[in-house]
């Protein structure tokens, strides 16, 4: 899960030219500070963000994958 909310921060940062991601690695952020930072960037920049295939990060943390 943290992975993919830093992925999320990245690509906003690629597309906007802005620094979430770098600002989430200097703080060593928790997940639960991820899930904060990426709620107020799809608040503030993203209009629909669709996560395909959310069942492979869920199976994979079940260990069914």
């Amino acid at each position: 899960m943290k992975g993919l909310l830093l992925e999320i921060l990245r690509k906003v940062d690629e597309v906007l030219e802005t620094h979430y991601y770098s600002n989430a690695l200097r703080a060593r952020a928790t997940t639960d500070m991820l899930i904060g930072s990426v709620s107020q960037v799809a608040l503030n920049h993203i209009g629909m963000l669709i996560v395909d295939e959310i069942q492979n990060v869920v199976n994979s943390k079940n260990g069914k994958s």
